[in-house]
């Protein structure tokens, strides 16, 4: 079977997104996100939406395709003035709606502020690979776990390791974020079963919420954190009721392809 797929690729903060406007059932999407990511070699991740819903492929839940489902949303349905408006997405694996404010600054480029899903879960956690133990923080999120790492790990052995820790933990899909510079620049590793993707990714919303989430945890008030990404800053606002992520977005283009089922 060969359908035509429309999508638009954007740019959210270097973590290159392509978002598929027509309708194909979940247990499709996996196999044509794999096609489309053949179609574009800079794109990282694909999700399906429809008006203001969103689905990874893998099942996923990712800040910045959130950020630029918002986006695009409110490039197909623009107001006359090009103020903040609030979007509010109904995001696969999420029970409630997932609010973003996005303010238009040029034709293509939107500033978003995503109000992530706050953690089920922060704690120490402690794993071994190949004879080494790390000394982590896990944070869980509804369909998505961290591992904050501010111990170095070559990133040969984060490769290697992220896939073992997946299936120890259960985890639906796992990010390694790697800290340094004193907690100020992070390195993303994120491994998604489902979709069968593992990438270094240019920077990674839901990972950076949840290093600000690690790095507050048990803190009072808000605390206001910047990190440098190989794609671009992320900054978060966390306090014990909620995490504010905001970034940049940018519309690349629209184009479509066969997707050929196999």
């Amino acid at each position: 079977m060969k359908q035509e797929l429309h999508y638009v690729l954007l740019d959210p903060t270097g973590n290159i997104t392509a978002l598929v406007t027509d309708p194909l059932p979940p247990a499709r999407q996996p196999s044509a996100a794999a096609q489309l990511m053949q179609k574009e070699p800079t794109c990282e991740q694909v999700g399906f939406v429809k008006q203001d819903h969103l689905r990874m492929a893998g099942g996923e839940f990712c800040g910045n395709a959130a950020l630029s489902a918002a986006a695009l949303y409110c490039r197909l349905h623009p107001l006359p003035q090009a103020d903040e408006r609030l979007v509010s997405l109904l995001v696969f694996g999420q029970e409630n709606a997932v609010e973003v404010r996005v303010t238009p600054q040029t034709e293509r480029t939107f500033f978003g502020t995503v109000s992530m899903p706050l953690p089920l879960a922060v704690a120490p956690c402690t794993l071994r690979f190949a004879g080494e133990t790390y000394a982590l923080t896990r944070v869980d999120f509804a369909g998505m776990t961290h591992l904050i790492a501010a111990q170095p790990i070559e990133k040969q052995t984060a490769e290697k390791a992220i896939k073992v820790w997946c299936e120890a933990l259960k985890a639906e899909a796992l990010g390694i974020m790697l800290l340094s510079e004193n907690n100020r620049r992070i390195t993303p590793l994120v491994y998604v079963p489902a979709a069968d993707t593992l990438f270094w990714e240019s920077s990674c919303a839901s990972g950076t919420a949840a290093a600000a989430a690690a790095l507050s945890h048990g803190k009072n008030g808000e605390r206001h954190y910047e990190f440098d990404e190989p794609g671009g800053r992320l900054c978060v606002d966390a306090a014990p009721d909620h995490l504010l992520l905001s970034g940049r977005v940018t519309i690349q283009k629209e184009s479509s392809f066969i997707y050929r089922e196999a």
